[in-house]
């Protein structure tokens, strides 16, 4: 972290401008009194993180999209005294807390990415592997039971369920008394017809 930190620096010090917008840029101070950068390794990150402070203000201009809109809603002579850019600097050497306010200030800070770095992110990193281990066990397990599945159809004997059915026996009870006797009784109508 701290490495990174210093890296960050090294590259923001070579820059003017720093544009984080169209309208909201870091610059440079042109202060005579800035002290010197101590030679390599005798400075602590934090030192040069407060030197860069000191040395850079945040200037803001005015977006000419706000000053045409407005040109209606705000009288014309309120609009020419407004100032095209603001320029903040990031520490002042003449407050009363000195150069320590910052120490207050970005310390904690930085003691705070170090505690997240080591601490919450181990247990981010724990969670999620937790999630992707159940995630990718159960996975496993159906495509598993899918496979199983797939190989006990294929492997089972093929059993031909043939339903026997036995109809039932076709028995003809033939009357001969009754049979007879309708056909004794229809000669015997006829029979004098014929004579």
């Amino acid at each position: 972290m701290e490495q990174e930190l210093s890296r960050a620096l090294n590259n923001a010090e070579h820059l003017s401008v720093i544009r984080f917008t169209r309208h909201l840029s870091l610059i440079a101070n042109n202060n005579q009194n800035d002290p010197e950068p101590k030679p390599e390794g005798e400075e602590t990150t934090l030192e040069r993180l407060e030197r860069y402070l000191y040395g850079h203000s945040l200037r803001l201009e005015l977006p000419e999209e706000l000053v045409e809109g407005a040109r209606g809603l705000i009288p014309s002579s309120f609009l020419s005294q407004l100032p095209t850019s603001l320029t903040v600097p990031l520490a002042q050497e003449e407050s009363p807390e000195g150069r320590g306010m910052i120490k207050k200030l970005v310390m904690p800070f930085l003691l705070g990415l170090k505690f997240k770095a080591t601490a919450v992110m181990p247990i981010a990193i724990a969670l999620i592997a937790l999630k992707t281990w159940k995630a990718f066990t159960l996975g496993l397990l159906s495509i598993v039971l899918s496979a199983a599945l797939v190989i006990f159809r294929l492997t089972r004997p093929k059993v031909l369920n043939y339903e026997v059915v036995v109809p039932p026996a076709h028995t003809h009870h033939h009357i001969v008394d009754e049979h007879y006797q309708a056909r004794a009784a229809n000669d015997l109508a006829y029979s004098a017809h014929r004579r």
